[in-house]
């Protein structure tokens, strides 16, 4: 998905005008943080294509340069982020990683008229403001909630909980998925957020063990997905465990 994302920012360069020796993207990305591992990838991927594309003289004859900001998956930080690469010259911007630092960067990108396509932003409304230049990769949390809504129902649970972040994300994804599940007949037997970035979850795995569904459905990241799956594998409670998107990422298993 990264080296689409890429090809689909840097095409744009082939639209640029040819009166300069170089055309520059810009690069969003989680480099530190809890999504450091996403925002790293997608550095190595972009500084890649970036680099065959050079190799093969560049698009229209310019080299293609990539400037990197990062915004530690903090909105906040992504706000700030965003302000430096606007002022940078940059084309097109790529990302960010996570709705909601995706969502603190659209009016500044849009504003200056740079194009933007983000990944691994879900929510809704990001694509339902009318910017002309924001374009994303990845589904939106009501396709994404239809389809875990139809996985679960095809599996046979009856009774499920479902658990968020209260992320952009998360809490959008699990509220489009309850609803679905509460509308073919499946009970919702708990419906609740956890904290992100804390270190123990033992209290709200036993809510949700008391609930007694027949799984449990987690909408955030994999940071607080490993170690949910970690402390319930502690507490013996041999539940199947179903994640969103966020969740699938090799440091999921460490």
């Amino acid at each position: 998905m990264w080296k689409r994302l890429a090809v689909a920012a840097v095409s744009v360069c082939l639209a640029a005008p040819a009166f300069a020796g170089t055309v520059k993207i810009g690069l969003m990305a989680p480099l530190t943080g809890a999504w450091a591992s996403e925002g790293q990838e997608m550095k190595q991927i972009v500084e890649l294509l970036a680099e065959e594309l050079n190799a093969k003289g560049g698009v229209n004859g310019q080299t293609v340069e990539v400037v990197v900001e990062d915004d530690g998956g903090d909105p906040r930080t992504a706000s700030l982020a965003a302000q430096r690469l606007s002022t940078q010259g940059v084309v097109a911007v790529i990302g960010t990683y996570g709705s909601s630092v995706t969502e603190a960067s659209q009016g500044i990108y849009d504003e200056a008229e740079i194009l933007q396509v983000a990944n691994g932003s879900t929510a809704v409304r990001l694509t339902e403001k009318g910017l002309k230049l924001f374009f994303r990769t990845c589904p939106r949390d009501d396709e994404q909630g239809r389809v875990a809504a139809q996985t679960i129902q095809k599996l046979g649970f009856k009774k499920v909980a479902v658990l968020h972040d209260n992320t952009s994300y998360a809490k959008g994804l699990a509220e489009e998925a309850k609803g679905l599940l509460e509308k073919a007949g499946v009970e919702i037997a708990f419906f609740d957020a956890l904290t992100p970035g804390e270190q123990d979850y033992t209290t709200i795995l036993t809510k949700l063990r008391a609930a007694g569904p027949e799984a449990v459905f987690f909408t955030g990241y994999y940071p607080e997905a490993g170690l949910l799956l970690r402390q319930k594998k502690e507490m013996g409670w041999d539940v199947p465990f179903i994640g969103g998107d966020a969740t699938n990422n090799p440091d999921l298993v460490k």
